[in-house]
């Protein structure tokens, strides 16, 4: 009959059950243990627990201060978000729901879970002098307009916190003007099997081949949750685009590909939005803006009404993205081949299509070695340019975008090797010579070092040391002592990539007078001469008398 009789929210409401003496007695429990810390008579407690009723007292008493600085604050400084509750209000995809979970009880009924995820960042009021979340200490929750009793049941409440983060600078193409960039809805959240398998219209299933992960600090091994990222876009304009990023530090050139997962389903209605409608792209580089490359590949639908048994058609082969890093490199070494003639610029995007309707984009000067940026977005191609994804009717699209299993794959296993050389040999009394060398390749590296830190240059070593006593030239009697020191090292580095583009291989340029000039200009030359005199003296005679 009760949730929670001890809560401060407490609320009662009558059943068949009900009788007025028990009515008495609950009326008589918020008075006695729940408002003023009292504990009840005697003659009340042996009621209480006849009824099942706890009666431990507090003596913290029913007050507002929740910080316990004994001072009642008055300043009110908060963000409100606003959800309205209604029956006509609990609509998947209105009112911040995302998914509604209906569970049939043994007895036949049935009931239905709502998953609401508001976004803290867009408040519907902001109360007061408050100006951002670095200092929030308390959540308040309260409901209003009720005229009858009700119970409200929290599966749960919690704050998720994501890696990614809304790009809010402008992606538009073309040379229309968009009048409000802000009439676009963008959410970032997420959708995961434990939560979204009965999601509609098209319930959640992992990639096909990916097998969820064990949790083996657990004592029975349980299966850890499978999620994806989900970027919910609507009334996204002709030639507009919404993104989302996240900073990273990586160098990507041990592997052959970037691979990743990629699902599309309408929003609101299944009829305004077809295959090829809309693209995702993922670009890589050192900035947002002025420095990456960029992979595009057209979206086809999964038809509403599919469920987590069809893998297939929730993650259709055509949405795989493969992002393989030598296509871009390669697109990086055509371009900068045009440069001389003024044909292009690093200023403005450089593409080609690859794969039939997939297309790949260099802008500026990326940098594979040195990813700085990553960026996952959802674009709406401009219809007074799209000549390859057709019909394009230049309408606003709204849609549901996941994204999950980015990765790199196919690393690459070139190793290298190493060899040293040492030579000694004695020259009587003479001196003593040493001559010693070394080689390594690119991909040498000891076992502890990780595979970003394996070597990247050829390596070319040469020493020779020598120690001559000249003095034996002069013979024994003249006893004189003079050791010559000679010293000549060479050491030689020569890149694996061009310094200048650093995920650009020399040997991949085609042009051998280019090839040789970039390696000329690229290798690291150290050359050591020493030549010296030390400890040069001359001895006395032996038996000579001192005077």
């Amino acid at each position: 009959m009760l949730s929670d009789p001890s809560s401060d929210n407490y609320n009662y409401y009558l059943d068949d059950d009900y009788d007025v003496s028990e009515f008495d007695i609950l009326k008589r429990y918020k008075l006695y243990n729940g408002m003023e810390g009292n504990s009840p008579s005697a003659e009340m407690a042996d009621t209480m627990n006849a009824k099942g009723y706890p009666v431990q007292a507090t003596t913290v008493p029913d007050i507002e201060d929740l910080n316990q600085d004994n001072n009642l604050s008055e300043t009110e400084n908060y963000f409100q978000y606003k959800v309205a509750i209604s029956p006509t209000d609990l609509v998947v995809g209105q009112n911040f729901i995302t998914n509604e979970q209906v569970i049939t009880k043994e007895d036949g009924s049935t009931e239905t879970w709502y998953q609401f995820k508001i976004p803290i960042t867009k408040p519907d009021k902001i109360i007061n002098n408050i100006a951002d979340f670095r200092s929030i200490r308390f959540i308040r929750m309260f409901v209003n307009e009720f005229k009858n009793e009700k119970i409200l049941r929290f599966a749960k409440l919690e704050l998720i916190r994501g890696t990614w983060r809304e790009y809010t600078q402008s992606l538009q193409t073309g040379e229309q003007i968009i009048t409000d960039p802000n009439a676009t809805e963008f959410v970032i959240s997420a959708v995961n099997l434990e939560e979204n398998e009965g999601k509609t219209p098209v319930n959640y299933a992992i990639p096909p081949g990916i097998i969820r992960e064990n949790d083996f600090n657990s004592i029975n091994q349980r299966q850890l949750n499978e999620q994806s990222l989900a970027l919910e876009v609507c009334d996204l304009r002709d030639g507009d685009s919404r993104a989302t990023y996240k900073n990273i530090t990586f160098d990507v050139r041990s592997y052959s590909k970037i691979e990743m997962f990629v699902h599309c389903e309408a929003k609101d209605d299944s009829t305004l939005l077809h295959d090829n409608d809309l693209t995702v792209f993922v670009r890589l580089g050192t900035d947002f803006d002025n420095n990456y490359y960029e992979y595009e590949l057209p979206m086809k639908l999964t038809p509403w009404g599919t469920n987590f048994n069809q893998d297939l058609a929730i993650w259709p082969e055509e949405n795989n993205m493969v992002i393989e890093l030598d296509s871009l490199t390669a697109l990086k070494r055509k371009r900068d081949a045009l440069l001389a003639g003024g044909n292009v610029t690093t200023l403005q995007d450089y593409s080609q299509m690859i794969n039939g309707n997939h297309r790949i984009s260099i802008k500026g000067n990326p940098n594979l070695a040195g990813m700085k940026v990553i960026m996952i977005g959802v674009r709406n191609p401009n219809s007074a340019t799209n000549t390859t994804w057709v019909p394009d009717d230049g309408l606003e699209k709204c849609a549901e975008i996941w994204v999950n299993e980015l990765r790199l794959t196919d690393f690459k296993q070139n190793g290298g090797w190493a060899s040293t050389a040492k030579v000694n040999a004695q020259l009587a009394d003479f001196g003593n010579v040493a001559v010693a060398g070394n080689y390594s390749t690119p991909g040498w590296g000891s076992i502890e070092k990780k595979v970003s830190d394996r070597q990247r240059e050829f390596q070319k070593g040469f020493d020779f040391t020598s120690n001559f006593q000249m003095g034996q030239f002069f013979g024994r009697k003249i006893g004189v002592q003079l050791p010559l020191y000679m010293g000549y090292s060479i050491n030689a580095i020569d890149p694996q990539y061009d310094l200048l583009a650093p995920d650009v291989q020399l040997k991949e340029y085609e042009d051998p007078a280019i090839r040789k000039q970039k390696a000329a200009n690229s290798r690291d030359l150290t050359v050591r001469k020493s030549y010296n005199f030390t400890n040069v003296r001359k001895e006395r005679k032996t038996g000579k008398a001192v005077n």
